[in-house]
């Protein structure tokens, strides 16, 4: 824990968001955590002295506000999405972030927890899009990377750094979908990108853990009847196909 000469704990640091970064690695699922409003707005908070510098979202980026370190409540910061107010309160070595019912005076019951991420530092070097390169390269290091076994054929599948795959048909590199933007057609569920890099060939495929075992399941284009001819939409759902991978 950093003190300023005044024995008040220091805020400068990177400030990552519990609920999304850890709860995503612990319970291996990106999808169900990126729906948070406080997940849109700020999965990454930089301080510096009196100032909220930079914060990175999965929607929201390059907000800034005036801190009052000196105070619990050291700001309140206004959502570009739904306009509400969300107080940033420091709790020991913990800042919550709560949602505010201006009318009210009241705090809502969503409260988020950011904690310090030093560790993450490199993801606020660069754009938005850097910072979502690196976070999906967080996830396939925290979530995916390791070796597995094909419960089908016994063979070797393996997961490593950056985004490489091997042992599995003929595709060599993947990328999880990490839920930026606003665009979605996966249906909330849990999607990454098997590619081909020499035939530029790729596939997606809906992912889920259940302890040790890794489920794959090809995405196919949804198709609706319109006017008696059926027709693709831009949305994606589940084939009844599926890949079993068993980690070691």
């Amino acid at each position: 824990m950093s003190t300023t000469g005044s024995n008040e704990v220091s805020l400068h640091e990177t400030w990552g968001l519990v609920d999304y970064l850890d709860s995503t690695v612990v319970q291996k699922e990106i999808a169900r955590f990126r729906q948070s409003e406080a997940t849109m707005m700020a999965i990454l908070m930089i301080l510096e002295g009196d100032t909220l510098v930079r914060t990175f979202g999965s929607v929201l980026y390059n907000q800034s506000y005036t801190l009052e370190p000196s105070k619990d409540t050291i700001a309140m910061i206004q959502s570009k999405i739904s306009r509400d107010t969300w107080a940033l309160i420091k709790q020991g070595d913990l800042i919550k972030m709560a949602q505010v019912k201006v009318e009210f005076g009241q705090i809502d019951s969503n409260i988020y927890t950011l904690r310090r991420r030093h560790d993450l530092d490199t993801m606020t070097n660069g754009d938005q899009l850097q910072f979502e390169r690196c976070l999906t390269q967080y996830f396939h290091r925290h979530i995916f990377e390791g070796s597995y076994t094909n419960a089908v054929n016994g063979d070797t599948v393996r997961f490593s750094a950056p985004n490489k795959i091997s042992g599995l048909s003929n595709y060599d590199s993947y990328w999880v979908n990490g839920y930026f933007g606003t665009s979605h057609p996966f249906k909330e569920k849990d999607a990454v990108l098997l590619i081909n890099s020499i035939t530029k060939e790729s596939s997606w495929y809906n992912w889920s853990f259940n302890n040790n075992r890794l489920v794959l399941i090809p995405f196919a284009k949804e198709t609706i009847k319109v006017n008696g001819e059926w027709k693709e939409t831009d949305e994606y759902v589940l084939s009844n196909e599926n890949i079993l991978l068993v980690h070691h």
